[in-house]
């Protein structure tokens, strides 16, 4: 990642001629949180929770390793930690996800449709 300052930006911006091109990116990332919050919205927990492992689990081995499952699904949700914990559980001892402890370095096997 690259942080630039603002009035900066804008002067390389104006300068350029760049503002259709910075909509189109601001329009393609607007509409992919748009996707992907239409795919979890008024969704029951179970299915959230899933969607979110294999999100996680789709990230490169090295961010996985840094990246806890907990926090990465509550960041993202508003849903309860003891939730969270007891899908995350339920699915470890069905060994359809495996983690190391604290929860890091997950590994999806498959997860069912329902518990």
């Amino acid at each position: 990642m690259l942080s630039v300052d603002n009035a900066r930006a804008e002067q390389t911006i104006e300068r350029f001629g760049l503002w259709r091109d910075v909509a189109e990116l601001l329009s393609f990332h607007n509409n992919s949180m748009l996707y992907r919050d239409m795919q979890i919205v008024n969704q029951r927990t179970y299915p959230i929770v899933c969607y979110y492992l294999l999100e996680l689990d789709r990230l490169p081995e090295a961010t996985k390793e840094r990246v806890n499952i907990l926090s990465y699904i509550q960041e993202r949700t508003g849903l309860s930690r003891s939730s969270i914990l007891n899908i995350i559980s339920s699915l470890k001892t069905d060994k359809c996800i495996n983690f190391e402890r604290g929860g890091y370095k997950l590994k999806v096997y498959g997860l069912p449709d329902e518990p």
